[in-house]
């Protein structure tokens, strides 16, 4: 699991935290956003938006792979 904060600027794509930047609880997530919304006003075009990224792997044996 990741957060990602995307910050935009008068609507257009302005920049994003990297996929490895928060990969820890919430509360990470939490100190970034507001670390970021203090210096990204949205009086100056600039707005916060975050994403929860939740992947799942799912072992498979050599057999298996070649099963099919």
């Amino acid at each position: 699991m990741r957060y990602e904060i995307n910050v935009s600027k008068n609507g257009r794509h302005f920049f994003a935290t990297a996929q490895r930047s928060i990969t820890a609880k919430e509360e990470e997530a939490q100190k970034v956003f507001m670390a970021l919304k203090e210096r990204f006003y949205e009086d100056d075009g600039y707005k916060l938006a975050l994403t929860y990224w939740e992947t799942r792997g799912t072992h498979i044996s050599e057999e298996d792979l070649f099963k099919a």
